[in-house]
């Protein structure tokens, strides 16, 4: 099953470091993760896709994340990072944790032309776990 979400309207990193513990718990019982820190923004080209689907396993149900988007911006490469996503209907969504596994994040990196067109870094995020796209509240 892949719910749909309304368009990402914009995208922040936050350290995993930083988060608090057992948001996958808050968010399973129905409880938006407090966030206490402002994410750093990143600058979007283009337009940012994420695809979450549900399955049933044998241990309970799954979920499985692929957010895909461009940004001139690089992201921290040393450092787990948790990213924070505001969709069209201003809602936040929290993808990542301070526990392991941390998001598996690929990049790319591609040149801009000679007409304008920017160079950018082309991120591929991916993760699996109970529940992957966690709504959250920002208190700052």
């Amino acid at each position: 099953m892949k719910p749909s979400y309304p368009g990402i309207v914009s995208i922040g990193y936050l350290l995993a470091e930083n988060l608090p513990a057992n948001t996958t718990n808050n968010a399973l019982a129905g409880i938006p993760v407090v966030l206490f820190l402002r994410p750093t923004d990143v600058p979007l080209s283009g337009t940012p896709e994420c695809v979450v689907e549900q399955s049933n396993d044998s241990n309970g149900s799954a979920e499985s994340l692929t957010l895909s988007f461009s940004s001139a911006l690089r992201l921290p490469r040393n450092k787990a990072v948790a990213l924070v996503v505001k969709d069209a209907n201003n809602q936040s969504w929290l993808i990542g944790q301070l526990e392991r596994p941390h998001l598996a994040i690929t990049s790319t990196q591609q040149t801009g032309t000679p007409d304008g067109t920017p160079a950018v870094y082309v991120y591929e995020v991916k993760q699996t776990a109970p529940i992957c796209y966690k709504p959250c509240k920002m208190m700052v």
